[in-house]
């Protein structure tokens, strides 16, 4: 179906083109739809018969609606066509009428969902698990696949970022309490110093990505947050 507003651009240009513009070879025909393509008027009249045929996807055999904005916009362009063709189909022609022939095809129809497409609302995103309460109560039981959607100030607007596999983090939290004993600091061996035993807690915590997981995949450990309680 996206091709379809490609073409329409491209019999657009050709029509608001020259005869000695289509004799003169394929260099100026690229130009005249380049040019053409640049313009905010072409711009938003392609915009628009895209948006009108994603209104009413249709299935295969079954593209009246699409054909009859196919149609439509050839007849406003002046471009001469056969329909029906195998059904729904249109036949335009352009050009001389002259051999050689060649031909620019698009399809009209879109595919049909497979399967069941579950739409979850989840609740307590921010900081209080609403994930796991989802999958708690059961509600993606018997799932084969989720995709999770999540803005990214880092991108410029109007893009999508993908990859295989994971891509985004899961985050996990742990808490811990590191008990000592008083005493004097003129007789440290009777006392335990927590303050020294958190310190050098944190230091082994932070080998655990870089000397325990593999190099190749990411992996972040962060320590939030240390109280000292007396």
């Amino acid at each position: 179906m996206e091709f379809i507003c490609g073409w329409l651009l491209m019999l657009s240009a050709f029509v608001s083109g020259t005869a000695g513009a289509v004799e003169n070879g394929l260099g100026s025909e690229v130009g005249l739809l380049m040019d053409t393509a640049k313009e905010a008027e072409f711009f938003g009249w392609m915009r628009s018969v895209r948006r009108r045929i994603h209104e009413y996807p249709e299935l295969a055999f079954e593209e009246h609606k699409t054909s009859q904005i196919i149609r439509s916009e050839l007849d406003s362009l002046g471009i001469e066509y056969s329909w029906p063709v195998a059904k729904t189909g249109v036949v335009a022609s352009i050009g001389s009428g002259k051999q050689p022939w060649f031909s620019l095809r698009a399809d009209m129809d879109a595919l049909p969902i497979q399967g069941t497409v579950k739409l979850v609302f989840q609740p307590g995103e921010e900081g209080h698990a609403g994930a796991y309460h989802v999958l708690k109560e059961g509600a993606l039981d018997d799932f084969q696949a989720i995709f999770g959607l999540h803005v990214s100030p880092g991108m410029p607007t109007g893009t999508v970022g993908s990859k295989p596999g994971p891509l985004l983090a899961g985050a996990a939290r742990f808490s811990a309490v590191i008990k000592g004993k008083g005493g004097h600091a003129a007789s440290p061996h009777v006392g335990r110093d927590p303050v020294l035993a958190a310190s050098l807690a944190i230091l082994a915590l932070q080998q655990i990505v870089s000397r325990e997981t593999d190099p190749l995949e990411a992996r972040v450990f962060l320590l939030k947050l240390l109280h000292l309680v007396l």
